[in-house]
């Protein structure tokens, strides 16, 4: 009984969808190209974390993307430069991006 309520609690865990865009993340573009930011107004830098999830390294990728597409529109930004984005063996990714805003 105990293993059955440990397998349960463990696919809870681990079970979850990407962190879904708000409307604003929606907007925000994501871009791998430092001239795509030339002239835009940077922001700050920010760092996201997508956990594990049932999807594997394919949603953690998209849940760090996710989030900090939402936290780069919470800035007032619009574009986002993803200078790296790793992922560690524990299938949690780790995103580092600069925030711009296309409007001065």
């Amino acid at each position: 009984m105990k293993l059955k309520i440990v397998l349960i609690w463990l696919v809870m865990v681990f079970a979850g969808c990407a962190t879904p865009l708000t409307i604003a993340g929606k907007s925000t573009k994501v871009t791998f190209n430092p001239e795509e930011v030339k002239g835009c107004r940077y922001i700050q830098t920010i760092t996201t974390i997508g956990k594990f999830a049932i999807g594997g390294v394919s949603e953690s990728r998209l849940s760090a993307t996710n989030l900090a597409k939402n936290k780069a529109a919470e800035l007032g930004g619009n574009i986002l430069y993803v200078k790296s984005m790793t992922t560690s063996p524990s299938l949690a990714t780790t995103l580092s991006a600069d925030v711009y805003s296309t409007s001065q």
